[in-house]
Formats: C-alpha cells, sequence, structure tokens
C-alpha cells in the first residue's frame, strides 16, 4: 500500500501575452484494464482524436517541429517491457526504434536529429535492474550510452548542451531527486538541494527546463511505503 501526496512545484512559468493555438498531445488511460492510448486535442479542449492503434502507448513527445511523436510501448500488459517508437503528428507511418524490451522515457534533442531515453539492464541475481541514460541517433539508429545511472525521464536544455533528469540511487531509502549533466555524460550534480532521508520518501522528477534556460518546472511527490503482510 502507498499512499502518495503530490504536489506542482512551479519555480516558474512564462506566459506569452499573444494567444497562440497549439496541440495538446496526451494518454488516456483506464487503470481497470491497464489500457492507454495516445490522443491530441486543441488547445480549447476541442477536437479530441486518437493517434495510436497501439494499446499500451505512453510518455509521448514532441520533436521540436512538431511533426514527429516519440513514445514508449509496453510490449504485453502488466508488464515493464517496453520499446519506443516514433511516429508522424497525425499517428501515421509508425516505426520501431528500440527492440530489446528494457526502453522507456524517451525525449527530442532540440534540433530533433536524436532523442535520449532510458534503458534498464536486469542485474545478474535477476532481482534488480540498473538504469543507463541513452542518445540514439535518429538517422542511424546508433545507440550510445551516455550514463550509467539509475534515473527516469531525461530531457535535454533548450540549447542542447546539457540533460536534465529524475535520479533514483536506490528509491526506497533516498527517493529521487533532479540531476543534471553534460550532453555527453559528463559533469554530473544534483541540480535541487539533496532529499533527507527517512520517512516520507521524496519524489522529485520530470524535470523541464524553461526556453531561456534560466527556469525549471518539476513534479514533487512524499511518498510513504507500508508494509501490509506477507505474500507465501
Amino acid at each position: 500500500m502507498r499512499i502518495l501526496l503530490v504536489s506542482c512545484c512551479l519555480i516558474l512559468l512564462l506566459l506569452s501575452q499573444a494567444h497562440i493555438h497549439a496541440k495538446i498531445l496526451f494518454v488516456s488511460e483506464d487503470p481497470l484494464t491497464d489500457r492507454s492510448f495516445l490522443y491530441v486535442m486543441d488547445d480549447d479542449g476541442s477536437n479530441v482524436t486518437r493517434l495510436s492503434h497501439q494499446d499500451l502507448s505512453r510518455f509521448p513527445r514532441w520533436s521540436p517541429d512538431g511533426k514527429q511523436i516519440v513514445f514508449y510501448r509496453r510490449t504485453e500488459k502488466n508488464s515493464s517491457k517496453s520499446n519506443i517508437f516514433i511516429m508522424n503528428a497525425e499517428g501515421r507511418y509508425l516505426r520501431q526504434l528500440t527492440f530489446s524490451n528494457n526502453n522507456n522515457h524517451p525525449s527530442f534533442s532540440p534540433d530533433g536529429k536524436s532523442i535520449v531515453f532510458n534503458y534498464d539492464e536486469i542485474t545478474p541475481d535477476g532481482n534488480d535492474f540498473v538504469s543507463y541514460i541513452c542518445l540514439m541517433d535518429l538517422e542511424s539508429g546508433i545507440v550510445k550510452k551516455i550514463a550509467n545511472v539509475n534515473a527516469n525521464n531525461p530531457t535535454f536544455s533548450p540549447d542542447g548542451r546539457h540533460i536534465v533528469f529524475s535520479g533514483v540511487p536506490n528509491f526506497r531509502e533516498n527517493g529521487a531527486n533532479v540531476w543534471i549533466m553534460s550532453a555527453d555524460g559528463g559533469n554530473l550534480r544534483e541540480l535541487l538541494p539533496p532529499l533527507a532521508q527517512g520517512l516520507p520518501h521524496i519524489h522529485q522528477g520530470f524535470p523541464k527546463i524553461s526556453p531561456d534556460g534560466k527556469h525549471l518546472l518539476y513534479f514533487h511527490a512524499a511518498v510513504t511505503f507500508t508494509r501490509v503482510g506477507n505474500v507465501i
């Protein structure tokens, strides 16, 4: 059993005075059937259109020019195995990018030529996994591991020089915090103040840097784990 208290920490959100009509990309998920699909709608909530006819699709991200969408899809229900796919903004020309069943949370680089994502590798004893941050060149398909860290939700800074992500050294003991590193995997450091140990565990993630590179938007949650019995 988990008790999850969620708040969104917004350091600063800059709003333009001119109204810009935009498309909103989102996931609709039914927790009872464990089914999820990708949708797009106008920013006033109208013209809701389902893009993916592939079930179990999650975490969609626009390309910088708005012409493509990258996302990950679980290979089967009630499974953590997943691969990354790309398609155009209308939901056509679907193409699978990864095939190792342990890839998730993709995001485009600012120039749209590559993606950054998580790759989860099972430990030899089969009881845990190590998460890598990887880069894929979309033209060649070449994948490069750039950081050996337990991490989630990597995303580029607007200038492409840095990657921010949610670092999870040991979630059950220390929670998760927002980290930053160079785009080549160097100069790794915590971007927010270190978390205090103990309960509740604090999870700070899904970081996004503002277009001017001066501000940070991130998710903050306090999580308490309660043992309710033994499984025989």
